[in-house]
């Protein structure tokens, strides 16, 4: 071998040992490169992971929290019918009872509204002509009670049942379905004890 051939041998070599030198280099930049971007790339997913589990949960949390409430207000809206229904039950209950008991119901009425002054008792048609005259006296007198003087209106009203006083043009409505109306809140809470307690 001359020694320009020793030269360039030697020149390859070099250039062979530097060529490999960045070659190795770069081999461990590019594995330096790959493992750090896996490594950000397995943060990244488990920070993904766990981001999407505590939006699952939060997500489940909002479900049933929104089921809990349909189901309270379903059966909110269940007792508020099973109460309405028990108190027009009673309403029709009290209508439809025997005659005694009716009208010693209309008496006590009468003992409560009847005012102490003269006048005008209004009936249904029906409870018009279902009152005899032990009743009619028993009316009378518990307007007397009351300091008052109650006379029968020949003409009636479009009530189902119970009766409207009349005093000098003031009516004081005491039909069963006013007064049930006007004691509406406390049938509620009374019926709501019987049936929920």
């Amino acid at each position: 071998m001359t020694g320009i051939e020793k030269i360039v041998s030697r020149i390859l070599e070099e250039a062979n040992s530097l060529a490999q030198k960045t070659i190795d280099e770069a081999n461990a930049k590019a594995r330096a490169i790959t493992d750090e971007a896996r490594t950000e790339a397995d943060k990244t997913a488990n920070a993904i992971d766990e981001r999407s589990k505590v939006d699952v949960a939060n997500y489940k949390e909002r479900i049933v929290s929104a089921a809990d409430t349909q189901a309270k207000k379903a059966l909110l809206e269940a007792k508020q019918e099973l109460i309405t229904q028990a108190i027009e039950k009673a309403y029709q209950e009290f209508l439809n009872q025997g005659d005694a008991s009716y009208f010693d119901a209309i008496i006590k009425l009468v003992e409560q509204y009847a005012e102490p002054d003269k006048g005008e008792i209004y009936f249904n048609a029906k409870d018009k002509a279902r009152i005899n005259p032990q009743v009619e006296g028993r009316i009378k007198d518990a307007a007397k009670n009351a300091k008052g003087e109650l006379t029968f209106a020949s003409e009636s009203r479009d009530i189902e049942g119970g009766f409207v006083l009349v005093y000098g043009g003031v009516e004081i409505n005491c039909s069963i379905r006013a007064i049930f109306d006007a004691k509406q809140s406390e049938l509620q809470d009374l019926v709501q004890k019987n049936l929920f307690a």
